[in-house]
């Protein structure tokens, strides 16, 4: 009822005193949890899951919860560590992308990709290709990263200029002029990428 009031103070006051009072009672750091989050602190919400999950086995949607929470509080490791206690059923695309975000983070570029190639849904996802071929890049696969972004880039989305402009860098990376030109012409089709699909579009000329 405090939260439903927005009297965040007194809901953290009580809930204090209920986990004082009664520091084994799980629902106590549960509700903690839920109170520092409304008041958007990360740390303490964080806190409060990790003494409730001792305290309680987590559900599904809780594990998230607390992966979530470490790798917004910059603990990535624990961030893993808690995504990869999910149910194989329970992955979703959220999981899916923070995780590899995860991984990012603590320079597991290879495990990142392995995990995307798993998630079925990945190849019909035009968000999670383009994360898997930006991972590409940066571990220098430029051949397979170029035609991931081409794959990408062939379904409409928000995304599908920047996807034509990386495929042409990718290609271009690749020592593959012909493709990379005309990726290159594609992404100037959109106002966002125009600029530099034309200057990329130049050097190329001024190299052939």
């Amino acid at each position: 009822q405090y939260l439903e009031l927005d009297m965040y103070d007194q809901a953290q006051d009580y809930v204090i005193e209920l986990t004082s009072q009664a520091p084994l009672v799980a629902k106590w750091w549960k509700a903690m949890a839920h109170v520092a989050l409304a008041e958007d602190d990360q740390d303490r919400a964080v806190c409060a899951m990790t003494i409730y999950s001792y305290l309680s086995p987590l559900n599904p949607r809780e594990k998230k919860l607390l992966g979530d929470l470490y790798l917004q509080a910059g603990i990535p490791v624990k961030a893993i560590d808690g995504y990869e206690k999910i149910p194989d059923e329970n992955f979703d695309k959220a999981v899916v992308r923070n995780m590899v975000i995860a991984l990012q983070q603590v320079s597991a570029p290879e495990k990142a990709v392995r995990l995307l190639e798993k998630f079925e849904k990945t190849d019909d996802d035009p968000e999670l290709m383009i994360l898997k071929a930006d991972l590409l890049y940066q571990m220098e696969k430029f051949e397979a990263a170029a035609g991931t972004y081409q794959k990408a880039a062939q379904t409409d989305g928000k995304q599908t200029g920047r996807a034509w402009l990386m495929a042409g860098y990718a290609a271009w990376e690749a020592e593959d002029l012909e493709t990379a030109e005309k990726a290159f012409k594609r992404a100037a089709q959109f106002d966002s990428q125009r600029k530099e699909a034309a200057s990329a579009l130049e050097k190329i000329k001024a190299m052939n």
